[in-house]
């Protein structure tokens, strides 16, 4: 259950306005202040849930406009400075429960004296105040109905939120403390007046009923005396078993989850067989269970030996028996202590098992108004909420401030901030320092910023929570629509798509699929994989025919399962919509061809052309083949999507059976041809390409060099070089040497380097 939270009721013409909840009386008065009229009542409520108004139709506040009223909830809470009337100004139906309200006399824009009690509202007061209970019976029924561990305050604030005891004093919590000790068994320094103790202590903090159960057992027994904090966030759910830890940690606050995790680890290490894999996965953090095996730096024998036997998650891998797991092919004694190996190794890279309470404890006691920074410097679940006060970009600015000049320079460069993405060369060259100290400047300072703040994992939360259970990609120039905390980036999507990718350690990528900005978990090189496998796949089932529509969009979705990134398979079958051919347009039609007719007719096109030719005459061509119209925008994007995802059918079934694929080239920015139609001979572009690998790996091994540099440099060398080589000639070239990496917009690099796309 979560702490008293205040609550500022705005009451205009007898109806709710508004409710805004509040952490912080300052932060409250903060807004009565700048509510903007001065006709308004408002109402101020501390409770466990938001207020509910039975009937909206409250008449008095035309009494009170421009006035502050208190709930009952409050009266007892409040430092003396704040005055209250004594008198009763009306009872107000929150929850379906009668609610005492009180008359605020200063500190909200006014000074004034009480005069607002009337004989019927007296009434109302007892009827709100008493209702028959005595206080046992209260503490009772307060502690029936949560059904977990509350603290002092939370037992108080509930029975006046409900009206179920009238204390009568001035200032009762003290009172109410005494007489709560003298009902407690157990752990307790108060004396038991009573032979049968109602309540029991779980910690120094918390309460339950005195035979509602055990207290907590195993690791979690333990963990009281090693971390309280942690303990009683843990115990508060409910929690108090190995076995509830296990069922419901899930439920869990992400930040308690871990913390609890990492703790639950390091007790429990000493009592199980650490050189055995299942036995270490038994005690193992649940962020570890959750990851895909091949992200665990198993060997390359492993991984195949359970991606033979289906086994593609750690939490599937732990659900084995010891016999099953020997029982696998090709899996052995070597490859029993390298996962054992793998697995630890994991574990201490991606969990911080560090034991040890993260907080200071709170003091015993905790007063209902108690700053927003002191209540959830020790409230593990109030993190994130604290967090989303604050947008992404907020807590971003905030944290590159507080760096030195240079340091801030290199991560807006190469995050983008303020133009296109600065490669490493081109941030030493502006800061006059060497390529290697920009890049350990960045990686430096980016490990610096994950493992001391907190925004960057809520990064990985509000994306998690994005894209679970979703059935559309998520396009991240539509994040902060759905999710405001994305928004203030004022439309530089690549220094939000770059802040995402990185800050959340690459658990998130942002990809380019079928010309779309995607927020996904599959990497960009494994969605290209993905689209060449499929090619292969489809095109092989297409000449089977025997499969169906429903059988292909089972293929995308499984396809994509693997990488968790079921929510493209949109975007995955609009790749592949255009080249299918099914005998008709039912779910159970059987694809007969692979390629599409705009797709042949192109192919046709070019491979008749006598030059290459600019993409709306394509069009023009193809439409005329086709005997009807090919918008020319499908062109250029097929033609595109041609060049440089995949292979252009240039053969005619009818003439030959069988499709043969050549290579569609870009000549210029939208003109498209065929290797045919290059300027240059082969033997002519085998030696440029020579030529070219002699140059770079003469060169710095991480250097990039740009199509032009590299033709500028070859004239220097080579006079003989042909006139007609341009950037897209050379591309021809030298793009299948296998010494030579495409960077894409006219890169190059040495393939050794290590570059990627």
């Amino acid at each position: 259950m979560s702490a008293p939270t205040l609550y500022l009721i705005i009451i205009e013409n007898g109806r709710v306005a508004g409710i805004s909840s509040h952490r912080e009386i300052g932060d409250l008065a903060g807004t009565w202040k700048n509510r903007g009229r001065s006709t308004a009542t408002g109402m101020i409520h501390c409770g466990l849930m938001r207020p509910q108004f039975d009937d909206e139709n409250l008449s008095f506040s035309t009494r009170f406009e421009g006035r502050v009223l208190y709930t009952g909830s409050l009266k007892w809470s409040l430092p003396d400075l704040f005055g209250i009337s004594d008198d009763l100004a009306f009872t107000a139906k929150i929850n379906s429960q009668p609610v005492p309200c009180y008359l605020a006399l200063n500190h909200w824009g006014y000074e004034c004296t009480p005069d607002v009690s009337s004989q019927e509202d007296q009434v109302g007061l007892r009827i709100a105040t008493s209702s028959g209970l005595t206080f046992s019976q209260a503490v009772q029924t307060v502690l029936e109905q949560a059904n977990i561990p509350l603290t002092a305050e939370e037992i108080f604030s509930t029975i006046l939120e409900n009206g179920y005891y009238a204390f009568g004093l001035t200032k009762p919590f003290s009172v109410f403390e005494e007489e709560l000790g003298r009902i407690c068994g157990g752990d307790t320094t108060q004396p038991n007046i009573v032979n049968n103790p109602l309540v029991r202590r779980v910690s120094d903090r918390l309460y339950c009923l005195f035979d509602s159960r055990h207290p907590a057992s195993g690791w979690l027994g333990a963990l009281y005396e090693l971390d309280e904090v942690l303990f009683q966030g843990i115990v508060h759910q409910g929690i108090f078993t190995e076995q509830e830890y296990i069922a419901q940690r899930r439920e869990l606050p992400q930040h308690l989850r871990d913390r609890a995790d990492a703790t639950r680890f390091g007790l429990l290490q000493s009592s199980i067989d650490s050189t055995n894999p299942l036995e270490l996965l038994s005690i193992t953090p649940l962020r570890i269970l959750d990851a895909p095996v091949k992200q665990i730096g198993f060997t390359a024998r492993i991984n195949n030996v359970l991606t033979r036997y289906g086994i593609n998650t750690m939490s599937e891998l732990a659900a084995l028996t010891p016999q099953k797991l020997w029982e696998m092919r090709g899996f052995g004694k070597g490859s029993f202590i390298d996962m054992t190996e793998a697995i630890g190794i994991a574990i201490f890279q991606k969990e911080d098992l560090a034991i040890g309470p993260e907080a200071e404890e709170p003091d015993d006691t905790v007063s209902l108004l108690k700053t927003e920074a002191e209540t959830e410097s020790t409230d593990p679940g109030s993190l994130i909420e604290r967090t989303l006060r604050t947008s992404l970009v907020g807590h971003l600015q905030q944290t590159l401030t507080a760096l030195r000049e240079t340091e801030r320079f290199v991560l807006h460069a190469r995050m983008g901030y303020a133009g296109p993405t600065q490669t490493l060369e081109e941030v030493a060259a502006k800061l006059g320092i060497a390529r290697k100290r920009v890049r350990q400047i960045q990686k430096k300072y980016v490990k610096k910023i994950i493992d001391t703040e907190y925004w960057d994992d809520v990064i990985g939360i509000r994306v998690g929570q994005l894209l679970n259970s979703r059935t559309e990609p998520l396009i991240l120039e539509m994040i902060d629509f759905e999710d405001p905390w994305f928004a203030g980036f004022n439309g530089n999507y690549t220094y939000l798509g770059n802040v995402i990718q990185m800050f959340s350690e690459n658990a998130i990528q942002v990809i380019n699929a079928n010309h779309s900005n995607v927020v996904t978990r599959i990497t960009q090189s494994q969605w290209d994989s993905l689209l060449q496998q499929l090619r292969q796949n489809i095109r092989h089932k297409a000449e089977e025919r025997r499969w169906s529509r429903r059988d292909i969009r089972q293929l995308y979705e499984s396809s994509l399962t693997n990488f968790s990134s079921d929510e493209l398979a949109p975007i995955l079958e609009s790749c592949f919509e255009e080249y299918l051919e099914f005998e008709n347009s039912e779910q159970d039609a059987i694809l007969l061809a692979f390629g599409g007719s705009a797709e042949l007719a192109i192919a046709a096109v070019l491979r008749e052309a006598e030059a290459p030719l600019h993409y709306k005459e394509i069009a023009n061509r193809a439409s005329r083949k086709l005997g009807r119209e090919v918008a020319s925008g499908r062109v250029q994007g097929l033609l595109y999507r041609l060049t440089y995802t995949t292979h252009l059918c240039v053969a005619s079934k009818r003439t030959q059976g069988a499709a043969a694929n050549q290579r569609t080239w870009l000549f210029d920015r939208v003109v498209f041809g065929l290797i045919g139609h290059c300027p240059l001979q082969l033997s002519v572009r085998q030696e440029i390409r020579s030529q070219v690998e002699d140059m770079l790996f003469e060169g710095e091994i991480n250097k990039q060099w740009h199509s032009t540099e590299i033709i500028k440099q070859l004239r220097q060398q080579y006079p003989s070089t042909p006139a007609s080589l341009d950037p897209y000639v050379l591309r021809m070239c030298i793009e299948e040497s296998d010494r030579i990496v495409f960077l894409r917009r006219m890169v190059w690099a040495r393939a050794d380097s290590g570059l990627q796309t």
